[in-house]
Parts: structure tokens; sequence; C-alpha cells
């Protein structure tokens, strides 16, 4: 027996009422089974349950009263738009259902079987939107079959639907805190506000897919209609067609590596000139925002980038730098060129701040720009985004950490995953070059996010390039080729297998409080004497920097030593290098207490 208000599955014989909601019990029938279930024909009822249950479903989560306002409509008219966009959806086997935070009903009941409305602003506190979310998830699984994919789709910015801003796990860098729609992903109630805090909510089981739709400064009602108007008209699938990618030249390698599982969908411009172009990837400060028109591509239905970003208040699109005496940077890709597209298309991108969109226009956000035109998914960072570079000595890359996320959503894509099951694998894929939990991991998972419906797809399977990609799931599942559907709900990583708590102490670096300086304490001197032998691993991974890389000798800005959960202990260099413009890039050279190189990772 099953409460019909809540879904509850009751075994007590006898119950009176729902042991979750309240609701009375004694007063319905059970029905009366068939000695053989198996012999009796499914009633229409059952029909349309299990049709209901073999569909992908949803809610769409935002404050109509506020959104409303903010696009120069009324709430109906909102509420209707809403109402057309979800039947759309469900026609092609989606089951949306809009939840309202400026009114919403618990299904959950009190003790008197009252129930209870509540009203949520931007401001209020995290754990009511969170509750809000776990009663509207667990009134729904209790009527459909469990395992079955569930996406939320926020619509609006952080003045409609709060985008939680939570503090760096890497204490070290400019950023103090990383905005991310992670916690929405955890349906599970306040405490998983903590869990986010001490970054343990990637021991649980993921069970929504998100993706959020950014409301601009200056979006209006025509723009908003026009996004929901094409994701309905690519229900079935986005185009897969022709793939842009743009690098920085430094990291032309390592970019190709990661856009190597759509290398056959770059296009062919093999008669550029070298120093701008390289298997199938535009390079960048040889093609500028002054030049791009020559060879960017608005007919693509995938943008890749692997730029330089900046938090600048006035800063727009993306940069390339070059690494000379005096680096520079170039405005390489502005928001415009977004504008210009043509076709419907997905956004992967790695660039710092490559996803900024809070408080800002179209002008100024390649986000907002991109998804007010032709773009339907955007996957970008809200803060630093590191990766790896390229080495000048030809040795072969080392795609991590954004390299990572981004290649394996790309590639999850062309494999047929919706939008937010390709995130969880680029995640989960991130996860799995951590044996230790650093915090660079950490600040990795949080700051990507997907913008957009998280159920749309590309339409692999028209497509011959897809023919690949196809074969290896029909020979991994031994079924006939389809989209694949089914939801992780698995966690991130498993309890105590991976820590984000360690400790980190400065021993050095042009920053520091050096033993000689006059503020120093003797507790450093002390210290500055145990960490003697530091200064000569420096000077190893200067030389270091110098013949595999090509940067020119300079001191460390900082030295720390890090000591991780399992008792582990690494050295980290963190070195800056300015530019003419509005980039400032840090390499992070990490080795053990001995000096042997683990890593390099450098921001975008």
């Amino acid at each position: 027996m099953f409460c019909p208000e809540c879904g509850t599955r009751i075994d007590e014989k006898g119950a009176r009422f729902c042991p979750e909601c309240g609701t009375r019990l004694d007063e319905l029938e059970e029905p009366a089974q068939p000695a053989d279930p198996t012999a009796t024909a499914p009633t229409p009822a059952d029909s349309a349950t299990a049709k209901e249950d073999s569909a992908e479903w949803g809610l769409i989560l935002t404050n109509c009263r506020l959104l409303a306002a903010k696009l120069g409509g009324t709430v109906d008219e909102l509420k209707q738009l809403l109402h057309s966009y979800i039947e759309a959806r469900n026609a092609s086997g989606v089951a949306y259902e809009l939840i309202d935070a400026d009114s919403y009903t618990y299904r959950k009941r009190g003790f008197l079987g009252r129930s209870c409305t509540v009203t949520l602003q931007p401001d209020s506190p995290w754990g009511d939107y969170l509750d809000l979310l776990d009663d509207a998830v667990e009134a729904r699984t209790g009527r459909r079959a469990k395992g079955q994919p569930l996406y939320l789709f926020i619509l609006g910015s952080n003045d409609i639907i709060p985008m939680p801003c939570v503090p760096h796990p890497v204490k070290e860098v400019s950023d103090n805190d990383i905005d991310t729609d992670l916690l929405w992903a955890y349906p599970y109630g306040k405490s998983m506000v903590d869990e986010l805090q001490s970054l343990n909510i990637f021991h649980y089981d993921q069970q929504l897919m998100v993706g959020r739709l950014p409301v601009g400064n200056d979006t209006d009602w025509n723009q908003f209609v026009g996004y929901l108007q094409r994701a309905s008209d690519n229900s079935y699938g986005i185009p897969s067609g022709l793939t842009y990618g743009q690098c920085d030249p430094h990291w032309k390698r390592v970019s190709s590596a990661v856009a190597s599982g759509v290398a056959t969908t770059l296009r062919n411009l093999g008669a550029l000139p070298a120093e701008g172009y390289y298997r199938g990837l535009i390079l960048s400060p040889a093609y500028t925002a002054e030049n791009l028109n020559k060879v960017f591509a608005p007919d693509a239905n995938l943008y890749y980038f692997n730029l330089h970003g900046s938090n600048a208040p006035e800063a727009a699109g993306y940069y390339g730098t070059t690494l000379e005496q005096r680096p520079k940077c170039y405005t390489v890709m502005h928001p415009l060129f977004m504008q210009a597209c043509q076709e419907p298309n997905v956004v992967a991108c790695e660039a710092c701040y490559g996803a900024r969109h809070r408080g800002m226009d179209r002008e100024h956000s390649t986000l907002l720009a991109a998804l007010y035109a032709e773009t339907l998914l955007f996957v970008g960072s809200s803060r630093i985004a590191w990766g790896d570079v390229d080495a000048v000595d030809g040795s072969a890359p080392t795609p991590m950490l954004a390299d990572t996320l981004v290649a394996t959503f790309m590639n999850a894509l062309q494999a047929g995953y919706t939008a937010g099951l390709a995130l969880f694998l680029a995640k989960s894929a991130v996860m799995q070059q951590d044996s230790q939990g650093r915090p660079h991991t950490a600040a990795t998972l949080l700051e990507f996010n997907l913008f957009g419906d998280p159920s749309l797809y590309l339409n692999v399977w028209d497509d011959e390039q897809s023919d690949k990609a196809n074969r290896d799931i029909e020979s991994a599942e031994g079924t006939e080729t389809s989209r694949p559907t089914a939801a992780p709900a698995e966690a991130l990583t498993q309890p105590a297998s991976q820590s984000y708590v360690c400790q980190t102490e400065v021993v050095g670096g042009a920053n520091a409080t050096t033993a000689s300086s006059p503020s120093a304490s003797l507790l450093q001197r002390v210290r500055a004497q145990v960490n003697a032998n530091v200064m000569h691993i420096h000077d190893q991974m200067a030389r270091h920097l110098y013949s595999r890389y090509g940067i020119p000798p300079r001191p460390a800005d900082a030295i720390f030593r890090v000591r991780y959960a399992d008792g582990t202990e690494e050295l980290r260099f963190d070195y800056t290098i300015e530019t003419e413009g509005e980039v400032k890039q840090t390499l992070t050279l990490s080795t053990d207490t001995q000096g042997s190189i683990k890593h390099l990772i450098a921001t975008k």
C-alpha cells in the first residue's frame, strides 16, 4: 500500500496514518490481490503509470513573481509560457513540473493533516530552499521507478533563485569564494549546507542533474522566450556537426588532447599559417578579436575554448597571451562573436571566469551573449580554473582538472548522454585522477557549472561521424543503439577515500616573511633553518621550468608545505606571470619533499 499524498510505501497492515506526511489511511480500501498477478492483464491506469515511469523527469525551479518582473511580463504570462514549455518537453519524453519558490505548498503534512505554504526570497536561508527541494523530490520519487534521472532546471540568476557562494578550498588564491550550483544536486535537506562547507558533500549520491538559465541585466522577455523556443525546437537533439576550437598557443598540444574526441568534426583550415593553426584549433593571439572574423565559424554546433579569462569589471570575452620578456595579453574572443552564431550549439569553456554572469550584460558576459543567441548548453567556470600547459621539450601533455572535465563532457555528449549526465561523468573523471583529495580538485568540481536545460543532448545518432560511438555503446551494452538514459545516482567519491582538509604552511617565497626579516618570530627562524633544503629544491624547480617550459628563472611568489589527511606531504611552488593587460597567470608546481616533480598546473 502507498500513501496517496506523498507516495510513501506503507508496510504496516491496518495503519491509520502515513508515518511520513500524516495523511489519514484507514478510510482507504486496499485493492484485493489476484491469486496469480502474472496472469492479470494490466489496467489502463497501470499502463499510464508505466508510461510515466519510463519517461525522464525533472523540476523547473524559479520565483515566478521576481522573474516575471525582471523580464517585463506578468506572473500569469510567465506561468502560461512555462506550462507551454513543459508540454513541449513532455512530448519529447521529459516530464517537467514547475516549482514556484514564491508560493510553494509542502506535500508533507503535519500531524493534524495541515499543509504549509511558504514564500522564499533570494536572501532566504539556504536551508529553507533545501527543505523545499527535499519535499518536492520526495513527493515525486515515491510515485516513480527508482533510478530514473531527475533534472533540475533553474530559471534566473542569483537575484531570482540563489546560487550558493561558498569558501574557496584553495586558501592561497585571490578568490575567497566560489559560485556553485553543486548544492542543488543533493536534495537531502538542510544538512547539506554544512556538508558542502566541509566538502563531505562529494561522499553523497548525486540525485539531481542541474542546469541554470541565468538572466542578465539586459535580458528581456523576447530573449527569454527565444531560449525556451529553441530548446523546444531541439528537444529531440541539438544538431551534431562542425566543431570550432580556439586556444592559447602555449596550450595547443594539451587542447588537441582535450579535443581528440571531436577531432573529426573540427574544420580543416590547413592552409592557415602554422602560428595561427594547429590540428583544427585556432591559435590566439595569432588571431585576435580584430581579425577573428576570418576564421571564426558561426555555423558550428560545438565551441571549445581553452583561453584566458579575467574577473576585471570591464573585461569582456577571452584572452590569449605571449610569453616574451614582457608578456602581453590580447582580447581574442569577444562576446559579440557568440551573438553572431547561426546554428543551435553547445559551448565548453576552460577559461578562468569563463562563465561569469552575475550582475552583467551580454556585452561583458560571453555566457549571456551565447545563451541569448543560439547556444543551448554552456559549461564553464565561475572562478580561477586550472589545467596543464605544453612543454617546450616535446613531452606528452597530461590533461588534468579543467582539461579532464571539459574533455569528458564533450566525449559524453558525443556518446549521446544528456548535458546533466555528461557533467556528472566529467566531474567523476576529475575525481578519478586524484588519489589524495587536493583542494584544486575540489575547487574544479565546485566552480564548473552547467547553464541551459540539463535534459538536452546532441543528436549524434543520425550523424555519420557518430558511427564509432554507436558501435562502442552497442558492444558495451549488447543492445541496440539508443541514447543512454540511466542516472548514475552515485557519489563522486566514496566516504573516507578522499579528504579535502589539508594543512598548508608557508615556508618561503618572495611574498613570505623570511627568517632575516625584523618581523620574523623565533618559531619562523627555526622553521627557516629546518626548511633550508626547500630553497635548494626551488633552484631545481626554476631550472626545470626553464628547460621544459621555456619560462625564465624567477623567484617563487610563495612556497608551501602541504600535509594531507593520509599523512602524505608535498611542496608547492607558486609562480606568477604578469602580463600587460587583464590577465595574471599563476603556475603551481608540486613536488614530494625530496624535490621529485609530481605535476604542474596553470591557471587559465
